[in-house]
């Protein structure tokens, strides 16, 4: 199956439009093997059934899956870091950062 990539890339097929193709598409690509044109179809719709992307409002807030936790984020501007590390090597940048957090 790999030999159809080439054709794919021609014809600007990515990820998104992959996912639409039709028999049809398929014949109008130039894949003329019955089999080869039945493998892909059913190997996209496998890929459709595991991208189908959630419904919004499916689901209810309990369902939700994950955590709600406090934390803390601590946002610090180190005057005049920018000007100096345009003008040291990136090694010496590292070391004062590697100090900054000591």
């Amino acid at each position: 199956m790999e030999r159809y990539e080439p054709v794919f890339r021609d014809n600007a097929i990515d990820a998104d439009v992959l996912r639409n193709l039709t028999a049809d598409d398929l014949k109008e690509l130039g894949i003329a093997s019955v089999g080869h044109r039945r493998k892909l179809l059913a190997a996209l719709t496998e890929l459709r059934a595991h991208t189908e992307e959630p419904r919004h409002g499916a689901a209810s807030p309990g369902d939700a899956k994950g955590e709600r936790r406090q934390v803390a984020v601590l946002f610090a501007d180190l005057c005049g870091f920018t000007q100096m590390s345009r003008e040291v090597d990136a090694e010496e940048v590292l070391a004062v950062l590697d100090r900054y957090f000591d």
